[in-house]
C-alpha cells in the first residue's frame, strides 16, 4: 500500500518537523489558524476537533505532494519495489523446482511465495489454473517475467496522466491523515468542557487529561460521576495564554452575535 510511503514522505520531507511531536503539531495548526483569522474556522477546531485536524492534515498532505510530481514518484517507487519482490519470487521458484512440470503447480508455488505481500484474486487465479500442463516451465517463467515488466511500463504511463490527487489519496484503504493523527495525538479525545485535546501517549490508555485548560477550574466538583474516563486537574497558575486572550479579543463581538453550540 502507497499510504504508508506518504506517511514517512510527510515525517522525514520538508516541513516534518511540524508533525514530529504533539507540541509541534499544536502549534502548527494554531498558527495556521490565526493566519487566517476566521471565526468559523474557530469554531470548527472547538466543537469538532478530530474530524478539523484530520482535515487539516489531508490539506497538508494534499500540498505536499502537489510539488515536483512527488505523488507520481511515491506511487512508482512503490510499483517498483512490487514488481521487484514479484519477479524476485519467479527467479526463486524456478531455480528451486526445476523439475516441475506442471504450471498450476508453479503458479500456486509463486503464490504461496508471495502470500503475505500481495493478494491475488481468486477469479485470475481460477482462469490461470486452466494452464494445467505446460512442458516448459522454464519457458513459462521467462513470459511471466517478461509480462510484469511490460505491465510495470504500461502502470508507470497512467501514473503520469492520473491528475486530481485528492482523489486518489481518497481511494487509498490506508488513509494517511488517520494514521498520522493517531500517530501524534493519540485517542483523539477532547475535554467535555473546554475542549482541549487529551495528551495521553499513544492510543490506548485508560485516563484522558490535559495539563492546561482555558479556565483555572470547573464549578462541576463530581464530572467524574459524568466523565469518568477524565482526570480534571485545576491549576491556579496557570493563566489563559496569551495566544487565547488574543483570540478572543478579536473575535469576541463574532461570538456574541453568531456562536451556537453544536
Amino acid at each position: 500500500m502507497i499510504g504508508p510511503d506518504v506517511v514517512d514522505y510527510m515525517k522525514t520531507g520538508k516541513g516534518s518537523e511540524d508533525y514530529s511531536t504533539r507540541g509541534a503539531f499544536q502549534f502548527s495548526i494554531l498558527k495556521q489558524l490565526l493566519t487566517d483569522g476566521e471565526y468559523e474556522k474557530y469554531k470548527e477546531y472547538i466543537n469538532h476537533y478530530e474530524k478539523f485536524v484530520k482535515d487539516w492534515l489531508f490539506d497538508q498532505i494534499v500540498q505536499q505532494l502537489s510539488k515536483d510530481n512527488s505523488l507520481e514518484k511515491l506511487e512508482k517507487k512503490h510499483l517498483s519495489e512490487i514488481v521487484k519482490i514479484i519477479t524476485v519470487a519467479i527467479s526463486n521458484i524456478r531455480n528451486t523446482t526445476s523439475t516441475v512440470k506442471d504450471i498450476k503447480t508453479f503458479i500456486q508455488n509463486i503464490c504461496c511465495a508471495l502470500g503475505e505481500k500481495l493478494v491475488f484474486p481468486k477469479d485470475a487465479l481460477d482462469s490461470i489454473m486452466t494452464l494445467n500442463y505446460f512442458t516448459n516451465t522454464a519457458q513459462f517463467a521467462d513470459y511471466l517475467t517478461a509480462f510484469v515488466g511490460k505491465m510495470e511500463q504500461s502502470l508507470a504511463t497512467e501514473y503520469d496522466k492520473r491528475g486530481d490527487i485528492k482523489k486518489r489519496l481518497r481511494s487509498l484503504p490506508f488513509k494517511p491523515q488517520e494514521e498520522m493523527f493517531t500517530s501524534v495525538f493519540g485517542c483523539g479525545e477532547a475535554c467535555p468542557f473546554c475542549h482541549a485535546p487529551c495528551e495521553a501517549g499513544g492510543k490506548e490508555h485508560a485516563k484522558h487529561f490535559t495539563s492546561i485548560h482555558p479556565k483555572e477550574s470547573y464549578p462541576y466538583k463530581d464530572y467524574q460521576t459524568y466523565y469518568p474516563n477524565w482526570v480534571i486537574t485545576g491549576d491556579p497558575s496557570v493563566e489563559a495564554s496569551v495566544y487565547w486572550k488574543y483570540v478572543m479579543a478579536t473575535i469576541n463581538e463574532r461570538i456574541a452575535t453568531g456562536y451556537t453550540p453544536c
